[in-house]
C-alpha cells in the first residue's frame, strides 16, 4: 500500500493551519501528510473539488461488483468528512470526464501505464509529476483508445484480496485517502492510513482529522 508522491511536527500543522470553523483537537490527532519532496508539498485537489473516479472492474465473474461496492463503501467514508464541502469523491461511467481509474492488476489498463508503472505489492496509487515537478500538477495518463481524458491519478489493486474477508474494502478506502491527498502512511496500527496490515476500513478520529487539517492548508501543488 504505497503512495507515490521533511517532516514537519502536528503542532506545527496546526499551527499553520487551523481555522476557527474547525473542531478543536489534540495536535497529535494529525500525522505527516505531504509529499515527501524536497522540499515536502502539499498536494491536493483544488477546494471544492469532484474526484471522478472510473471503476475498470474487470472481465472476471464476480470482481467488477466487488470493486464497485467497494468503491462506493471508500468515496461515502471519506466524504462524510468533508465538513465544508472541499472534495467529494464519485463515480462516472465515462472514462473522458474521470480524474482516476480503479483497476485490478493484470487486467488491461484503459489508461496507458508505460511512462508511470504501478509497483505495490497488494494495493497501489500512482502518478506522475508533469516534466518532472508535481509543482507543475500531475500529469495525464493517456487513453489506450487515443481518446481525449483527463485521468491523472490510477489506483491498482490485487486481484488476490478477494479471499481474504473484507480486505479490498480496507485497501480500496485506504487508497482513496492517498487520492485525497494524504501522501505519506500512519505509523499507528489503528488508523486507516497505516502502512502495515490494515485492522480497519474506515477513516479512525487520526484519519479524519488529517485530512480535514489537509483541505485547510494552501496546496502547493494540485493535480
Amino acid at each position: 500500500m504505497r503512495a507515490r508522491r521533511v517532516a514537519c511536527a502536528a503542532a506545527v500543522l496546526l499551527a499553520a493551519c487551523e481555522s476557527a470553523a474547525l473542531p478543536p483537537r489534540p495536535n497529535a490527532d494529525v500525522y505527516e501528510f505531504r509529499l515527501p519532496t524536497q522540499p515536502p508539498l502539499v498536494l491536493r485537489w483544488a477546494s471544492g473539488a469532484t474526484v471522478r473516479v472510473y471503476v475498470a472492474g474487470g472481465t472476471v465473474a464476480g470482481q467488477a461488483a466487488a470493486l464497485a461496492a467497494a468503491f462506493d463503501q471508500g468515496a461515502a467514508a471519506w466524504n462524510q468528512y468533508a465538513l465544508f464541502g472541499e472534495y467529494r469523491l464519485a463515480v462516472t461511467g465515462d472514462l473522458g470526464q474521470a480524474d482516476m481509474v480503479l483497476r485490478w492488476s493484470g487486467e488491461v489498463s484503459p489508461v496507458d501505464l508505460s511512462q508511470c508503472l504501478p509497483a505495490g505489492a497488494r494495493a497501489v496509487t500512482t502518478f506522475c509529476a508533469e516534466n518532472g515537478d508535481p509543482r507543475n500538477g500531475l500529469a495525464v495518463f493517456p487513453r489506450t483508445d487515443g481518446s481525449p481524458g483527463r485521468v491523472k491519478m490510477v489506483v491498482t489493486i490485487l486481484p488476490s484480496q478477494l479471499t481474504i474477508a473484507g480486505r479490498v474494502p480496507q485497501l480500496v478506502t485506504h487508497e482513496l485517502g492517498h487520492v485525497l491527498g494524504i501522501s505519506r502512511h500512519s505509523d499507528e496500527p489503528r488508523d486507516l492510513m497505516y502502512g502495515g496490515d490494515l485492522s480497519t476500513a474506515t477513516p479512525s478520529r487520526r484519519d479524519q482529522a488529517t485530512v480535514q487539517v489537509l483541505y485547510q492548508m494552501r496546496p502547493e501543488a494540485v493535480p
